[in-house]
C-alpha cells in the first residue's frame, strides 16, 4: 500500500463529494477543503460567475493552481470539482499526494439532483444529453486516476462516509 498525505474525492457533479467529504473529514479528524470554494475565493466571484464572465479556460487554470497548493497539505479531505480530472497536471498531483476516491452514480441521478441547482456546464437546452457526453469523456480519467471507487446512488452521505472510513482504516 502506498503512502498518502490526503484523501481526494473525485467524480462527476452531484455524486456527494462535498457533503461526503465534510463528513469523512469529521470522522477521520482531518481538515476539509472544497476546490470549488477555494477557486471562488481566489477569483473573488462564484463558480457560476467565473464561467459566465471569464469562461471555463480561466476556471480550469485557477483550479490547477488551487489543486497544486492544497495537495501539499497533510491530513486533508479534498473535494475536487467534477472536471478537475481533465487536467493531466491535476491527475498527477492527485496520484502523487492523495488516496483518490471516485464517487459515482448514474447520469440520470445527476440530472435529478441538479434540478434546483445552477451547474454552469449543464446550462443548456438538453442537460441530459450534455451530462452523458461529459460523463463519457471523464469516466476513463476517473477510472485511470483513482485508487478506489464507490457508487453513491442508493446511499446517504453518512453511510458513504462511514463506509469510506472503514475502508481507509482497514488499509
Amino acid at each position: 500500500m502506498r503512502e498518502f498525505r490526503n484523501i481526494a474525492l473525485t467524480g462527476f457533479m452531484a455524486t456527494g463529494k462535498s457533503t461526503v467529504g465534510r463528513e469523512l473529514a469529521l470522522l477521520l479528524g482531518w481538515g476539509f477543503t472544497d476546490t470549488d470554494e477555494e477557486i471562488a475565493v481566489k477569483a473573488g466571484m462564484s463558480v457560476q460567475q467565473i464561467f459566465e464572465t471569464k469562461g471555463e479556460f480561466f476556471f480550469r487554470k485557477i483550479e490547477e493552481e488551487v489543486i497544486q497548493k492544497i495537495t501539499l497539505r497533510e491530513k486533508c479531505v479534498i473535494s475536487c470539482g467534477g472536471g478537475a480530472i481533465l487536467s493531466e497536471k491535476n491527475r498527477q498531483l492527485l496520484r502523487e499526494n492523495c488516496y483518490t476516491i471516485w464517487l459515482y452514480n448514474s447520469v440520470e441521478t445527476t440530472i435529478e439532483r441538479n434540478e434546483n441547482k445552477c451547474r454552469p456546464l449543464l446550462s443548456c437546452s438538453n442537460p441530459l444529453e450534455k451530462a452523458i457526453r461529459l460523463y463519457k469523456e471523464r469516466e476513463p480519467l476517473y477510472e485511470g486516476t483513482c485508487d478506489y471507487s464507490m457508487c453513491t446512488e442508493m446511499l446517504s452521505p453518512t453511510e458513504i462516509a462511514s463506509m469510506l472510513t472503514r475502508h481507509i482504516s482497514g488499509m
